[in-house]
């Protein structure tokens, strides 16, 4: 009797590890990565062109990108507007820079705006606010519109980010 007794409580305790493990793979596989944690896995300042410029002063640019490296986005947001309300060309740069303050301070409406002037702008960067923007809507878990965009990134192999674009599209789906 008492062997029994074991064999049933050895296979209680393996059904219940079985559901256990079974059910926890399905939840994960049901949810997914969050849209937070693919953002922090996929974000990253690295590939932001350079704001610098040989001989041109514009020390409202360079105090706006010291303040943006410090990460005091606010003060940097301030900076970024008011170079381009006092310069007549501002560089079409300063638009992804004020969009990334934005999305660090999660201005979310206003960090697309800001993509999207720069990627109707002249920059040769400007495919990269694609990739920003496509991040954008991911961190403000609007997940439909980041699909769009990455869509549309991953139509060209060329395109910036076009191997991470199809790589979080897959994750996404």
């Amino acid at each position: 009797m008492e062997s029994q007794n074991e064999k049933r409580r050895f296979l209680l305790v393996a059904v219940s590890v079985t559901l256990v493990i079974v059910t926890s793979v399905g939840v994960y596989l049901m949810n997914g990565p969050s849209s937070g944690s693919l953002y922090n896995e996929y974000y990253s300042t690295s590939d932001l062109p350079s704001l610098v410029q040989r001989n041109v002063e514009s020390t409202t640019l360079e105090e706006a990108t010291l303040e943006f490296e410090g990460g005091d986005f606010g003060d940097a947001l301030v900076l970024y507007e008011k170079y381009r309300m006092e310069t007549p060309e501002p560089r079409p740069e300063a638009y992804l820079y004020e969009g990334m303050s934005q999305l660090e301070l999660d201005d979310f409406e206003g960090a697309v705006k800001s993509f999207d002037r720069f990627i109707n702008s002249n920059s040769v960067d400007r495919l990269k606010g694609l990739w920003f923007k496509a991040l954008a809507y991911l961190k403000a878990e609007d997940i439909q519109n980041a699909r769009a965009i990455l869509s549309n990134i991953t139509e060209d192999s060329s395109n910036f980010n076009y191997q991470k674009a199809r790589e979080l599209l897959e994750k996404l789906n």
